[in-house]
């Protein structure tokens, strides 16, 4: 069963929305509260989630998505191909609708080649409804990424249950999260996919908070030096 933690802010845009798409849906939904109060970090919160889930028996088989809400979910037949993913991909722990193969010392899946971009995405540019970017890349449902982007992940339940957001390494942080459970995710043996989902995302993206990103991308790229990696990272396809 697919079971919702969602990170939001108090006015997020598409809070009815997803709620409404939530409920109408009969989907268990987690929501938490996303606000920047300098003492938390999005791995804690998401952690939290987990933690929901499992006091209340989060099973091996269910999958946890873990979204923002400005996203939009436009694919009539999203559950049913969430759903059959991860039931037909052998060793699926994590997925994401848009990412990349490789993952470069820029630390941003999108500052990659695009050769190596994978999925597809409705993007707004500048917060304009009428700037939407339909981002179109190579999808199928049996492709292997490095990274996929946070704005919607799918965990399977088994997967959440061994691994947490590494909220002790990135302890005010809002950035990273998705790369560096991906990566945790690829450590322990796990494939990482994007799925063909289409969804619609209503940001210009995070360069508001550049300071803090360029903070915890040293912190990233130190972390995964330090476990022994090299940029790029690459994973190469399975038969």
């Amino acid at each position: 069963m697919i079971k919702y933690v969602v990170a939001r802010y108090e006015n997020d845009s598409y809070d009815s929305f997803l709620k409404e798409y939530i409920d109408s849906n009969n989907i268990p939904a987690l929501m938490i509260d996303n606000s920047l109060d300098g003492n938390d970090s999005i791995y804690k919160k998401y952690n939290t989630g987990i933690q929901y889930y499992v006091e209340r028996g989060l099973d091996d088989n269910d999958i946890l998505v873990f979204c923002h809400a400005d996203v939009k979910i436009l694919d009539p037949d999203f559950v049913e191909k969430v759903e059959y993913a991860f039931q037909n991909i052998p060793k699926l722990g994590v997925a994401g609708v848009i990412g990349s193969t490789i993952l470069t010392e820029t630390a941003g899946w999108w500052l990659s080649d695009q050769a190596h971009h994978k999925g597809h995405l409705m993007q707004w540019i500048d917060n304009d409804e009428k700037n939407k970017y339909h981002m179109i890349r190579e999808v199928t449902n049996n492709i292997d990424m490095a990274v996929v982007d946070g704005l919607i992940m799918f965990v399977r339940g088994s997967l959440a249950k061994t691994l947490r957001f590494d909220e002790n390494t990135y302890p005010q942080s809002y950035d990273f999260y998705d790369y560096d459970y991906c990566l945790h995710t690829l450590e322990l043996g796990w494939r990482v996919g994007v799925l063909d989902v289409l969804v619609e995302h209503k940001s210009a993206g995070s360069g508001i908070y550049k300071d803090s990103w360029a903070k915890n991308k040293e912190i990233f790229l130190n972390k995964w030096r330090g476990r022994g990696y090299q940029f790029p990272i690459a994973v190469k396809p399975r038969i």
